[in-house]
């Protein structure tokens, strides 16, 4: 299932959740969304509550990595690089509480 939003300022939202037994992979779906809206897009917005983008982000990000690496390094990032969008901004990263026995 992929949607896809673009605002007024060109802001591509866009939410993806690959299912088992697509007939498309993701980056076929990512790519659709993009050659929909074309030129329009100006930047991409990626909001990741959960699922494999919010891992690896996370997993870089503890490790060390500057937070926009990570972010171009996650799956979105990837795609977005292929469409020639090689910045990045995070607006919004919420810390996670650790508990220590």
């Amino acid at each position: 299932m992929t949607i896809g939003l673009l605002g007024d300022a060109g802001k591509l939202t866009l939410g993806m959740d690959h299912l088992s037994g697509s007939p498309l992979s993701g980056k076929q779906m990512f790519g659709m969304v993009m050659d929909h809206f074309g030129d329009g897009v100006k930047r991409i917005e990626g909001n990741w509550p959960y699922g494999d983008n919010l891992a690896a982000f996370n997993r870089s990000a503890t490790g060390g990595t500057p937070l926009k690496t990570a972010a171009r390094g996650t799956w979105t990032g990837q795609r977005a690089a292929e469409y020639g969008f090689t910045s990045g901004r995070i607006t919004r990263a919420i810390p996670s509480l650790r508990v220590v026995p």
